[in-house]
């Protein structure tokens, strides 16, 4: 996957493009440690089941019903852009086995990568 000129511009602060986001997420994730809970619950409810495989989307979707509905907590809320680093900490800590989810390349994570690897120069019969 190539990453683009407009991924690479920098930010506010001239930080890289995507960074506040993870920024985000960290922060979100330190000040509301009961939500990351409830996202244990579920996967863990749904593995029990026998389940290999699973959207990260539709456990969200039923942590929010149990949260704003169930437990009427209208504070609730999870930017749908932290799902996937969700999902990804589920597997880190253990919660799921990898490939229970399916993930795609953060850009972060494109970003990085590219910096890494050496520029080729384009066109034929370039040295």
């Amino acid at each position: 996957m190539s990453v683009t000129d407009s991924e690479r511009q920098l930010g506010l602060f001239g930080r890289p493009f995507n960074d506040h986001l993870e920024v985000a997420y960290q922060n979100w994730r330190a000040t509301r440690p009961d939500i990351y809970a409830a996202f244990v619950q579920v996967t863990r409810e749904i593995v029990a089941e026998g389940i290999g495989r699973y959207g990260i989307k539709a456990i969200g979707e039923v942590v929010r019903y149990r949260i704003r509905v169930q437990r009427r907590d209208q504070s609730f809320a999870v930017n749908n852009n932290y799902l996937s680093r969700l999902a990804r900490d589920l597997e880190t800590d253990g919660i799921v086995h990898p490939g229970f989810f399916e993930y795609r390349t953060l850009l972060s994570e494109r970003l990085q990568s590219t910096d890494a690897a050496p520029r080729q120069a384009a066109g034929r019969g370039a040295a």
